[in-house]
């Protein structure tokens, strides 16, 4: 009797990538209404493994993500060339590999390495309206790993939304030790973007004090404690 085995991996449309040899050309195109937003990995030299699953290899480029504009734009376009990236080994065959993760144009995303500060910024005009994902532990490409934070929306949200821009420290002391083991931790964030001014906002607290004499009215003024929320 027969058998036929097959084995299938889903893959993300936003998630793209490749492989290119020493003097070719890499092309990477987002799907339609997408921006490339970050990199998610990328060497020049002998970098091991397929697409998903790519890995440095003995010789790299350590500038190489560096060395590579994404933002912005649908449409990566990479010569790979030592003229471009250097050369980090001189005697063997080198290629380039890239993974990177394709956006909406609304949406700002980062990922740090714990001690580090993570940096959100909106186009000018807009601010960040809400928070797609966040995520303090062992993230993996912007999807919930092992460990992870159970403060990390809410720390998030309360330090971004509201803002044109914020700043999110990855620690410990922000959103508690979810992995007390010596993990790598790190902290992923996506949010949404969308233009709006931010107009103030009347809080429920307000003071009132007078004393009437008689015979005279009673005029009341009021103390209004306000902060600001987008529109």
């Amino acid at each position: 009797t027969k058998q036929l085995a097959v084995a299938v991996q889903c893959v993300n449309e936003n998630v793209i990538g490749g492989s290119v040899s020493e003097g070719s050309m890499l092309r990477l195109t987002c799907p339609t209404d997408r921006i490339i937003g970050d990199i998610a990995f990328a060497s020049f030299g002998t970098p091991t493994g397929e697409f998903l699953d790519f890995a440095p290899g003995t010789c790299n480029e350590p500038t190489s993500a560096v060395r590579i504009c994404v933002r912005t734009t649908c449409k990566l376009i990479i010569s790979c060339h030592s003229s471009v990236f250097g050369d980090p080994c001189p005697v063997e065959e080198k290629y380039l590999s890239v993974q990177v993760n394709c956006i909406g144009a609304n949406t700002v995303q980062g990922t740090v390495q714990e001690g580090a500060e993570l940096e959100l910024a909106c186009p000018a005009g807009s601010s960040i309206t809400s928070i797609i994902f966040a995520s303090y532990g062992t993230p993996n490409n912007y999807v919930q790993g092992s460990c992870e934070a159970a403060t990390s929306l809410e720390v998030v949200t309360e330090s971004c939304v509201g803002q044109p821009s914020c700043q999110v420290a990855a620690s410990d002391d922000v959103f508690g030790d979810p992995c007390p083991e010596t993990v790598i931790k790190s902290l992923s964030v996506q949010a949404e973007c969308s233009a709006g001014l931010l107009l103030p906002f009347v809080s429920a607290t307000t003071r009132a004090r007078s004393t009437p004499t008689a015979g005279t009215c009673l005029n009341v003024q009021c103390a209004v404690v306000s902060s600001s929320m987008p529109l």
